[in-house]
């Protein structure tokens, strides 16, 4: 009896122990059910959010579509069209800044172009009516194919050899001939020429060429210094024709050396050299009666400001003033021949009287200070500070 007892009870606690685990397995998983059911709900929760966004911005889209239409393919075109036409504008203002070769290059590809219309045996009657920025257009093209052509065929040393023989392969490659290549040189010459007034030999115009389409100058010490003597001399002589300084006066460019330009000095003595065959010119064109003063502010290399180099210059005249107005006008419309400046400071006091000129303020970077004392004589002595730009950046890198 005892022993059925012992039997018994040990067969209860056996059946409460697996209602413990079956209870606890259904705990658990009714937890598990709840959890999911949560993750479930949330889930639903966020992909409302994501549809609600979607149908919003889908409005959005609609009504920005409705005032920018999406790009077709007319308006595709019409964009690159537009991309193109601030692509030649920007190139055009970048060759605006110091760049006296801008024009003779355009002559340069101009005749090429022409020369390879009449081997195509085709009718060139547009050329001669082709305006400055079809002409840019083409410059820009040819000058883009030349430097993609030197970054592929470049040699392993650039001497001026080497790089004269790299771009006559590029002009054989692209159809001209040697014949081709002199033509179009004779015509950057010229143009050239026009607004410079020492002669330009052959040697000199085409290392002109060749720096204008990417490369280094290659004038030895020697030849600058003689173009700066030819150029002294030539601008004396104008001065002098046009009874702006008398012949004992004698206006000297550069007394940065005495004897001989260093190599590091010759690109930049270039650069003034075109600055002041311009600037003179605009002098004698004027009419101003003389030039009593001239300085460099900032020295031959002048102030680098971002991507540009900075001359500035100040001037002293005596003239009317109607011829000094013109002067400043002349030098406002430089940007028709490739050159810019910006007249920084004015002064005006009668020529024949000895009043005192009023400084502008420290803090003003312009002003225009005129005292006019009430006289007899019309003409003006006039202070007038400059600033000539030159742009950084070759149209070329190779």
């Amino acid at each position: 009896m005892k022993l059925n007892l012992k039997l018994n009870f040990i067969k209860k606690i056996k059946i409460k122990k697996h209602y413990l685990i079956i209870g606890g397995i259904l705990l658990l998983t009714l937890f598990i059910c709840l959890y999911l059911l949560g993750l479930i709900t949330l889930t639903e929760e966020e992909n409302k959010k994501v549809a609600e966004n979607i149908k919003r911005t889908g409005r959005r889209l609609k009504s920005i579509n409705y005032y920018k239409p999406t790009p077709s393919s007319n308006n595709i075109d019409l964009i690159n069209k537009d991309a193109s036409f601030v692509r030649d504008k920007l190139f055009e203002m970048k060759t605006k800044f110091g760049n006296p070769y801008m024009k003779p290059l355009c002559e340069f590809v101009t005749s090429l172009k022409k020369n390879l219309s009449k081997k195509a045996d085709v009718s060139n009657s547009n050329d001669a009516s082709e305006d400055k920025i079809d002409k840019c257009k083409s410059l820009e093209s040819f000058l883009k194919s030349w430097e993609n052509y030197f970054k592929k065929h470049h040699p392993k040393k650039k001497t001026n050899s080497s790089n004269k023989a790299t771009f006559s392969k590029f002009l054989q490659k692209s159809g001209y001939s040697s014949k081709d290549y002199d033509n179009a040189l004779n015509m950057f010459t010229e143009s050239l020429q026009r607004h410079s007034f020492t002669k330009i030999s052959k040697v000199l115009a085409e290392d002109f060429f060749m720096n204008s389409i990417g490369f280094p100058l290659s004038i030895t010490r020697i030849q600058c210094k003689e173009l700066i003597s030819q150029l002294e001399k030539r601008i004396n002589q104008k001065l002098y024709e046009n009874k702006i300084q008398s012949s004992s006066q004698k206006l000297i460019l550069f007394d940065e050396f005495t004897t001989m330009p260093n190599n590091d000095q010759i690109p930049y003595i270039i650069n003034y050299l075109w600055f002041y065959q311009d600037l003179v010119s605009k002098i004698i064109n004027s009419n101003i009666e003389s030039m009593p003063v001239h300085t460099k502010l900032n020295g031959l290399r002048g102030t680098k400001k971002g991507k540009f180099t900075v001359l500035r210059y100040e001037i002293e005249v005596i003239a009317s003033l109607e011829s000094i107005r013109s002067f400043i006008n002349k030098l406002q419309k430089a940007s028709e021949n490739n050159r810019v400046y910006s007249v920084d400071y004015v002064s005006f006091v009668k020529a024949i009287d000895n009043a005192t000129k009023l400084r502008p303020p420290a803090k003003r970077k312009r002003q225009l200070d005129i005292k006019i004392v009430i006289g007899t004589s019309k003409l003006i002595r006039s202070k007038i500070r400059i600033s000539y730009y030159i742009y950084n950046k070759k149209l070329v890198k190779l």
